[in-house]
C-alpha cells in the first residue's frame, strides 16, 4: 500500500505490482479492520421522550436507517409504567442492497436528556434479541417521565 497515498486507485486491484496494485495480504488486512469497525460500531443511537402513556421518538440513526421512519414504529412501543418504555425492532432489517440482517442487540447504554437530571437504565432480554426496556427516574429514586438516550450495540 505504500505510495499510494489520499489518492488511491480506485478500483482496488489485486496484485504483486506496488505501483498499480495490493498485495492479497493488505486487501485482506483492510477487509479484516472494516469488519471490526462496523462490529464496534452502535447498532442505533435513539432518542424518545415519554410523557404519560404517550412514547415520542424524537431522533433515530441507526444501521437499519436513519430518522423516525427506520426507528421502532409507535405501536412497537409499549408504555410500562411512569418513566419506563419497552421499544421492539422488527426481527430483520435489509440494508441498501435488500440483504436482511438480524437484529440482536447485544449491549445497550442509557443517556439522560432534557433539562433535569435523569438516571436511566436499560434491560436487555435475552429470549427477545431485538428489544430492550428503558426506565427513567429521578436523583430521589422515582420513576418519572422525561426524555433520555439509548445507545444500542
Amino acid at each position: 500500500m505504500a505510495g499510494f497515498g489520499a489518492f488511491a486507485p480506485m478500483p482496488l486491484r489485486l496484485g504483486r505490482d506496488a505501483k498499480r496494485a495490493w498485495p492479497a495480504e493488505a486487501h485482506a488486512r483492510l477487509c479484516a479492520d472494516l469488519l471490526a469497525v462496523k462490529r464496534t460500531l452502535p447498532f442505533a443511537v435513539l432518542t424518545y421522550t415519554i410523557s404519560g402513556s404517550t412514547a415520542t421518538i424524537d431522533s433515530y440513526v441507526g444501521m437499519n436507517g436513519i430518522g423516525t421512519d427506520a426507528a421502532p414504529s409507535i405501536s412497537a412501543v409499549t408504555i410500562v409504567g411512569a418513566g419506563a418504555g419497552l421499544f421492539v425492532w422488527d426481527r430483520f432489517y435489509e440494508d441498501a442492497y435488500e440483504v436482511p440482517h438480524p437484529v440482536f442487540i447485544r449491549a445497550a447504554k442509557h443517556v439522560g436528556t432534557g433539562s433535569s437530571a435523569l438516571i436511566g437504565t436499560v434491560t436487555l432480554d435475552d429470549s427477545n434479541p431485538h428489544q430492550l426496556s428503558t426506565t427513567l427516574r429521578n436523583a430521589a429514586g422515582s420513576r418519572v417521565d422525561g426524555s433520555g438516550t439509548v445507545i444500542v450495540w
